[in-house]
């Protein structure tokens, strides 16, 4: 009698497509990638199972083999493939994470999204603080915005000690001259940093010297200048030239306490120092993010007609990964009540981080007049396993309404949850 062979285990079949990812055995098609136009080869079968923009690039009506990828970097995209391929990804810096977090995004590989997401959360230093900003501002990318502000206000002096600071946008600089917050030692060190990214600019620029003291206006009038030392002043200001000799004069007048008919709108009058030694109270990462469903609150005999219909997922503000980093809402239709849960992302959030969640949930009201539902709850991290209850939300008063219902006869809903990660 012959016996059937065995199903490779999954370990095998693990194996068997590393191999085909390492040696590019039996490709059918390729990806041009990046300026450089970098040749990654694929198989067709496997990249369209993973993801139906696959199926419609290689088997649509405008099917083809080679494909052009000009806005992905060539290692992110062998980072979406190497996932696609194994179900895992190693990233060897956050440069790497967030090449790979926008391929993901570009072909709507949500798990994979979350993953480089987490990676960067718990990785990223401060000497990678700036450059990683700019490279998200290059691409859009907003979702790491909190993170990377709150490390250059909490960890300013590593954050600035960085080489790239010469190199980094000018909106990074704005944000650091206007925070009332930092982690220096004085004004004047501040003003240090700002002089040798301003500098920076000027030879990268090649301005012409009699244009260097009015180049940077809109930066100058954040440094609180009547706060430093008189010291510091006749040492270091006085002879930068990044300020105009008006600009100079009224400073000096000012700090010898004589009266001045100068008025520039150039230089801060504030004699209001900022905070060099406290930090953040309570370091946080928030992020706020909308979603539109549609309930069915007429037929509840059948249990599997509980679970919410979704009409729309796009989110109005955040990327819609935001709703996997932090919490998965879950909806439910009871005999008395719709009730609205939360599932907190326990593999995102370190084990000190604690949650407070902002929920506000909208009925839109065909006369104008929505019920509005509200509630701000704390969550301490040891019962992250569990679901959060956001609202019970009594059928009654959806049902006695004269809620706006679409073609379907389904009550249409706004939900705005506001989610802030703080360290206690």
């Amino acid at each position: 009698m012959c016996s059937k062979p065995q199903a490779p285990t999954p370990s095998n079949l693990k194996e068997r497509f590393q191999r085909l990812f390492d040696s590019d055995l039996n490709s059918d098609c390729e990806f041009i990638v990046g300026p450089d136009k970098t040749v990654i080869k694929g198989h067709k079968v496997i990249f369209c199972t993973a993801s139906d923009v696959f199926q419609a690039m290689f088997f649509g009506n405008l099917k083809e083999d080679s494909v052009r990828v000009e806005d992905l970097d060539p290692d992110g995209f062998r980072g979406m493939k190497t996932f696609i391929y194994t179900g895992e990804v190693s990233f060897t810096s956050v440069f790497h994470a967030l090449s790979t977090h926008i391929a993901s995004q570009k072909y709507m590989f949500v798990d994979l999204t979350v993953e480089c997401a987490k990676y960067i959360v718990n990785e990223i230093q401060p000497l990678e603080v700036l450059e990683f900003l700019d490279l998200c501002l290059a691409h859009d990318i907003t979702e790491f915005d909190d993170l990377c502000f709150n490390m250059i206000v909490e960890k300013t002096d590593e954050v600035l000690a960085s080489d790239y600071l010469i190199s980094t946008n000018i909106r990074t600089i704005e944000f650091i001259l206007k925070s009332h917050s930092l982690k220096l030692n004085s004004e004047i060190e501040l003003y240090d940093h700002f002089e040798r990214w301003a500098l920076a600019v000027v030879e990268r620029q090649k301005i012409p010297k009699d244009c260097v003291a009015t180049m940077f206006n809109d930066l100058k009038k954040h440094i609180r200048f009547f706060t430093m030392k008189s010291d510091d002043l006749v040492l270091k200001v006085t002879s930068s030239t990044l300020l105009t000799q008006e600009e100079k004069l009224a400073i000096s007048l000012q700090k010898m306490k004589i009266d001045s008919n100068i008025t520039l709108n150039t230089i801060s009058i504030t004699q209001f120092p900022r905070d060099f030694t406290k930090l953040l109270s309570i370091p946080k990462i928030r992020r706020i993010f909308y979603r539109e469903i549609s309930i069915d609150i007429e037929d509840r005999s059948d249990p599997q007609k509980i679970q919410y219909i979704k009409t729309n997922m796009e989110p109005l503000e955040n990327h819609s990964c935001d709703q996997v980093l932090f919490i998965t809402v879950h909806w439910s239709v009871h005999d008395e009540y719709i009730c609205c849960e939360a599932q907190p992302n326990t593999n995102f959030m370190g084990p000190k981080k604690h949650m407070i969640i902002k929920t506000e949930i909208r009925f839109s009201d065909s006369n104008g007049c929505d019920q509005v539902f509200e509630n701000e709850s704390f969550h301490r991290n040891k019962v992250f396993q569990e679901s959060v209850v956001l609202a019970m939300i009594p059928t009654r008063i959806l049902e006695s309404g004269d809620f706006y219902r679409d073609g379907r006869g389904l009550i249409d809903v706004r939900s705005r949850f506001e989610i802030d990660l703080i360290n206690l």
